[in-house]
């Protein structure tokens, strides 16, 4: 019996076989099949236990056509093989600009904060069979950390969390891509490159982006250029869903990511989903207004002013109204190294107009204030330079703002 998918393959009872040209393997069988029982026998059957001088270590994640596994060399130098066995002509599309998505945030101009490609798209044209590889990531998906340590969490913890993966997300946006399935399994949080103190001048986020089998080139779809007559569908969970993702997934862009941040954001400060509905109906109204207070935490005030206006603006049902990532991070930046509590507590009249600008204030080297900036003009002097003071470190210098008596 020949193989048609792996999918039909792990739902075979008794015994199934597997067929190469002049091998077969024979796969006892019982009531169902442990995907990671069947997945080596499959790999070795078809000749693919060894790969470009690597050998199959254990199976990863399978479903549908797809298997993923992972594979060492003799110098224990770790791949991560993504094959697609005998697929349909859309399976393979999607697995095509997977490989297309990686293979051009693997250049140079982007920070690799996502598996890195180590070998291109293949195929073994008699076996039906296409797979690429990228470097393995030692990390634990932001899902398992969330299990073991459930929300709700503190406010600076979570809002660190959403830096981290918001500075991991934005080299997507700047490659014209957007991932169209952000959530908290497709978040790898790498132990080994955590840091306890968050330095501007030298960072890494310590979490990396993986996934991007339903990521779209958007600037393509927008011009009907390029095969993605397939993006009308929803990609990824319901509680993602963007607005403009609903009433068409083939407009969306980057700022769709942004949405599926919020939505992580929210989880991890409550504990819940941001837009709990008891039907569809309900959950696209509340969706398409934004109205994301699905378990009142506004209305208990629990949260910091600062934190509320990071959910206002990641939530704004109006793509080109909400929040940037540039400027969620920005916000991000001023909860986590105390920018905003100083201007709080000594400069509280500025708060309309740093919420106004979403934080963009800086301290001006020649005229010693913190005002707000004009591309890289300080709007009080008229100063240009790309080199300007961080609101904290303005405040630590004593500077104020141009209105302080």
């Amino acid at each position: 019996m020949g193989l048609a998918t792996l999918a039909d393959l792990f739902r075979q009872p008794l015994t199934t076989v597997v067929k190469r040209p002049y091998v077969y393997a024979e796969i006892p069988t019982s009531a169902l099949i442990d995907q990671s029982e069947v997945a080596p026998v499959v790999l070795n059957a078809l000749g693919l236990s060894i790969l470009e001088g690597f050998h199959f270590k254990r199976f990863l994640t399978g479903g549908r056509a797809a298997l993923t596994a992972l594979y060492e060399d003799d110098r224990a130098r770790r791949r991560v093989y993504k094959f697609l066995i005998c697929p349909n002509e859309k399976q393979l599309r999607h697995f095509e600009r997977e490989a297309e998505c990686i293979e051009h945030l693997s250049k140079n101009a982007y920070a690799n904060y996502h598996a890195v490609l180590a070998v291109p798209l293949s195929s073994i044209a008699d076996l039906d069979v296409h797979y690429f590889a990228t470097e393995y990531i030692e990390g634990v998906p932001l899902g398992m950390e969330i299990v073991s340590n459930p929300p709700p969490w503190p406010e600076k913890r979570a809002t660190e969390y959403l830096f981290r993966i918001a500075y991991a997300i934005a080299p997507t946006g700047a490659a014209w891509l957007v991932h169209r399935d952000l959530h908290s399994g497709n978040v790898l949080i790498c132990p080994s490159l955590l840091r306890s103190q968050y330095d501007r001048r030298d960072y890494d986020p310590g979490v990396r982006i993986i996934d991007y089998g339903t990521a779209t080139a958007w600037h393509l779809v927008a011009l009907e250029e390029g095969n993605y007559t397939d993006n009308f569908r929803h990609p990824g969970g319901i509680s993602t869903w963007s607005p403009e993702s609903l009433r068409s997934p083939k407009s969306v862009n980057p700022q769709h990511d942004i949405w599926a941040l919020g939505c992580m954001f929210y989880l991890l400060l409550s504990g819940s989903h941001a837009f709990q509905s008891n039907s569809f109906g309900e959950y696209y109204e509340r969706v398409t207004a934004g109205n994301f207070d699905s378990i009142g935490i506004l209305a208990r005030q629990i949260l910091s002013p600062l934190v509320l206006h990071i959910l206002k603006r990641v939530f704004n049902p109006d793509p080109f109204q909400r929040i940037r990532i540039g400027a969620l991070a920005r916000l991000c930046d001023h909860f986590l190294t105390g920018g905003f509590s100083s201007l709080l507590d000594k400069h509280s009249h500025l708060l309309a107009e740093f919420y106004d600008c979403d934080g963009d204030l800086n301290g001006c080297p020649r005229c010693r204030t913190i005002t707000t900036w004009i591309g890289v003009m300080c709007k009080n002097c008229g100063y240009r330079d790309e080199e300007v003071f961080a609101l904290d470190e303005a405040l630590a210098l004593g500077w104020s703002c141009m209105n302080c008596s």
